[in-house]
């Protein structure tokens, strides 16, 4: 008498509607097809292990192996599996009986031997009657042990392959010291039952995920551990599955997590906080205020990921996506990278800051990659009721803006990081601080990076590998607030009201949106450069993170064609402002920039360039066949600019540099260092490097040299305007605060009538970076939040040379000088 496979023969139209429900939604991506194929060549035999003895997860397997052209495994440990392969019902209860069940591990010990595949689970979820999770197979991996070692070696090799199957991809593992009671019916959340895979698996809509482990070559391991005795040589077999499948289920769900409130009791009991708190009250703090601060910091700080928020962030995004983008452009081999890297050490994310919904795309994509979703610093800003509970479900912690001085909190936050690096948590922060208003990437802001560095220098932790990823859009959601803001309208504090009025978002399409990951690298690689001091490594890391994203952000048409629109003061025609699209286009492609789908086809390219023209048709005026920027809009235009610029100022810095003569290169190191605060990235190279272009690769721009200047006009404009305002306050000490408030309210004269057409200069972001590169070449001394001129002769020479430059650009060389700087 056989037992039937009621997966293969048609027992009842049930069983059948559920083979078709689960098999055609089923996940198993390419890359775990060819490690499972890899696996299995024909000189080997192997021996699938998975977590939990549960029917669905094998009938999973059985599927994966049928799309893979594997044969499924004819014996298996424990017995439930006999319902998948055909066997004696007699002789194995009779072995049982008669010689106990180690009986039937030891046959199919000897079984693989022989050339058949094996099915093994390491546990059997607990009963109402035995509610602990119950180790499995340890005496089959013992008799396979000793079976191996006393065989031939040059037998088949036997090849053990973990397997994990994923029925809830939303779910967050939670550390818990008790079952509940469902739990004891149903399995845990590690090792679940059949009854709770079903119901897992219909929560999440039918979808799981097959994921394939490092295989593990049994017949070369055993024989490999010379005289340890087999029983030793077994545990350890047991013990490295066991962590591969838990590596697995890391890189796909993330590790344990505790608790909210038992994060917060382990904060508040952390010695170094302890500590902190007892130095806070010996330095003059009430006890009173001291216990209050600290109880705010582990309040706020921790976040609460939760499987109902995640589920429900998957379906509202899927939705919301489905809406307003028309697709997403992504870096699939850069995905691919990151995940190699959260293999082997915690990941540090590090994006642009374009949009609010930055880190909501980005953990939707890793969603998609079969990542976990990170935990995220997000402002304390975004806590308010009732989205920062919504958002600290989605793995969202917050911090304060600024907490200079209080040491008490930084401890605690310092604290909390090393708790999530220890654990092997990654970490996702926004190093610019805020959104960018400009389009390009905000100069760095290394606090994060440095209590991080300052974790790994003490021991702590083990340095992370930081991830740069770059996020873009054809077109942003807040274009227009950024607008206004950068003028120096106050930001709206972020409130539910708010929230409700920005959902007509929802009613306007914004194009495509694209992801690309940038080179990982670990953080150690910096720390360990001793010829630098601390802070100057810090602030290199952000450096390079930022360079990582210049060199992935993704050139849009939109980018293109704002460009060209705004490479100078008049209107073109039709067929001018295209041909300058083509230019900019194909500049950018011959510089190694990443052009997004649209660009990428030379035929395509006018559809593209239309489409932007009628996306962009209420910020440019067309009149008797002539285009121009509308002269209000083209501080919007230019958010776009900035993100083309970006990608290509290296070059394009050392191709104006050339329209100056024999003074070229001093002229080049000089605009170089004025855009090193701009352009954060170029703090990684030597200006020589972007000079040094070979005769013929000049000769091939030399067409560019104008356009190339043009660039960066707006820039020199709103630099030029800073100088000017801070000449008229030679005399007093002012604050970074009352000097961009000016210069806003006092644009037009500041820059005069002959450059105030430039309205994209008028800009708080120009203007406070131009104080900050201004104070670090010592024109400008500070004093807490004064500044005053510590060098009036050189302002004056930089106001001289911005307006030569200025000059040079819009058209009026003639008798210009320009002076030999060094």
């Amino acid at each position: 008498m056989k037992i039937f496979d009621i997966f293969q023969e048609p027992l009842s139209f049930a069983v059948n509607a559920l083979k078709k429900i689960i098999t055609e939604r089923i996940e198993f991506s390419e890359l775990d097809k060819e490690k499972l194929l890899s696996a299995c060549s024909d000189d080997r035999n192997p021996v699938y292990i998975l977590r939990a003895e549960n029917i669905l997860d094998y009938l999973v397997l059985k599927y994966a192996l049928e799309m893979s052209g594997i044969s499924f495994p004819t014996v298996s440990v424990p017995t439930i599996s006999s319902l998948f392969a055909p066997a004696s019902l007699p002789s194995g209860l009779l072995g049982r009986l008669i010689m106990g069940p180690e009986h039937a591990e030891d046959t199919v010990a000897r079984k693989v031997l022989d050339g058949e595949s094996a099915l093994v689970g390491l546990f059997s979820p607990g009963t109402i009657f035995n509610p602990k999770d119950t180790p499995k197979a340890s005496g089959f991996i013992y008799d396979l042990t000793c079976q191996i070692r006393s065989a031939e070696k040059n037998g088949r090799e036997i090849i053990a392959i973990p397997v994990i199957s994923v029925w809830h991809r939303h779910s967050v593992r939670l550390e818990k010291k008790n079952q509940d009671i469902l739990e004891t019916f149903l399995g845990t959340s590690e090792h679940t039952g059949t009854l709770k895979t079903a119901i897992l698996s219909i929560i999440s809509g039918f979808r799981p995920v097959i994921k394939i482990g490092k295989p593990l070559n049994l017949s070369t391991y055993v024989h490999q551990q010379g005289k340890l005795p087999n029983r030793a040589i077994s545990r350890n077999i047991r013990i490295l599955m066991e962590q591969s499948l838990e590596s697995e289920m890391r890189l796909f769900l993330g590790p344990i997590l505790k608790p909210y409130d038992e994060m917060r009791r382990e904060l508040a009991h952390n010695p170094s906080v302890i500590n902190e708190l007892m130095n806070s009250i010996e330095n003059g703090m009430a006890q009173k205020q001291a216990i209050k601060e600290l109880n705010s910091a582990i309040s706020e700080i921790p976040s609460a990921p939760s499987t109902a928020i995640l589920t429900l962030y998957k379906h509202v995004l899927n939705y919301l996506w489905a809406i307003i983008y028309r697709g997403f452009e992504i870096d699939d081999h850069g995905f691919a990278r990151m995940r190699e890297a959260a293999d082997k050490s915690s990941l540090l994310i590090v994006p642009c800051h374009r949009s609010h919904i930055d880190y909501l795309v980005l953990s939707w994509i890793m969603d998609k990659y079969h990542m976990p979703i990170p935990h995220i610093a997000a402002g304390k800003n975004l806590s308010f009721w009732p989205m920062g509970t919504i958002f600290r479900g989605g793995g969202a912690f917050f911090i304060r803006r600024t907490f200079r001085g209080n040491h008490l909190y930084r401890t605690v936050l310092s604290e909390y990081l090393a708790t999530l690096f220890r654990r092997g948590i990654n970490v996702e922060f926004f190093m610019e601080g805020t959104r960018s208003r400009t389009g390009k990437i905000v100069y760095p802001k290394t606090g994060m990076f440095a209590i991080i560095a300052d974790l790994v220098a003490q021991g702590k932790i083990d340095a992370p590998t930081i991830v740069p990823v770059s996020i873009g859009y054809e077109r942003v959601i807040e274009d227009s607030s950024y607008l206004e803001e950068d003028y120096g309208r106050p930001k709206e504090k972020e409130n539910f009201t708010l929230v409700l009025k920005n959902l007509s978002v929802i009613l306007k399409k914004y194009g495509r949106a694209n992801i690309r990951i940038g080179e990982p690298f670990s953080m150690q690689e910096i720390l360990a450069d001793n010829s630098r001091d601390f802070a100057d490594r810090v602030e290199m890391m952000g450096f390079r993170t930022a360079d990582e994203i210049v060199r992935n952000t993704m050139i849009t048409s939109s980018m293109v064609f704002a460009t060209a629109i705004l490479s100078h003061e008049g209107s073109y025609t039709w067929s001018e402002l295209y041909n300058k699209f083509v230019m900019y286009r194909d500049f950018a492609l011959e510089n190694g920039a990443v052009l997004s789908k649209t660009l990428q086809n030379r035929d395509t390219l006018e559809k593209y360039f239309l489409k932007s023209l009628r996306s962009f048709k209420g910020h440019i005026i067309e009149k008797a066949g002539y285009l121009q920027p509308s002269p209000e809009h083209r501080k919007f235009l230019s958010y776009y600019k900035n993100g083309y610029v970006q990608v290509i100022a290296k070059q394009a810095l050392g191709i104006w540099s050339r329209s100056f003569g024999v003074g070229g290169k001093v002229m080049h190191a000089y605009i170089w260092n004025q855009m090193k605060r701009e352009f954060a990235h170029l703090n990684c190279y030597d200006a020589n490097e972007s000079w040094e272009i070979s005769d013929s690769t000049s000769e091939k721009y030399n067409h560019l040299q104008k356009d190339a200047g043009w660039f960066f006009i707006h820039l020199i404009a709103g630099q030029l305007a800073v100088a000017r305002a801070l000449r008229s306050e030679m005399d007093r000490a002012t604050t970074t605060s009352a000097l961009t408030s000016r210069c806003i309210k006092q644009a037009k004269d500041l820059l005069s009538d002959r450059y105030s057409w430039l309205t994209e200069s008028v800009s708080i972001s120009i203007y406070k970076e131009t104080i900050e590169l201004f104070a670090a070449n010592g024109i400008l001394s500070q004093t807490g939040q004064d500044i005053a001129i510590a060098k009036p002769e050189e302002l004056d020479l930089e106001i001289q040379v911005r307006l030569e430059l200025l000059e040079k650009l819009i058209g009026d060389d003639s008798g210009t000088k320009y002076p030999s700087l060094k």
